[in-house]
């Protein structure tokens, strides 16, 4: 993983954990990220439990990331 990615990692976890949700242009915007379902995936093996929610607003469907109620 490159340092970028860990950095990525590290702000999405850090989010998540204060009870946000995160789609894919909340990523983009707030942590350069473009590739969320990526950071996602590594979160999840390294045990972070992250549940997704898909959401239909403005004639858009995308998915809302946020941590597991067991937290």
């Amino acid at each position: 993983m490159s340092v970028e990615t860990v950095c990525q990692c590290e702000q999405l976890q850090e989010a998540l954990e204060r009870g946000e949700r995160i789609t894919a242009l909340e990523a983009l915007r707030r942590f350069g990220c473009l590739r969320l379902s990526a950071r996602i995936y590594d979160l999840k093996k390294r045990g972070v439990p992250i549940e997704s929610e898909t959401v239909k607003r403005n004639g858009k469907q995308f998915k809302e990331y946020f941590m597991g109620r067991g937290n």
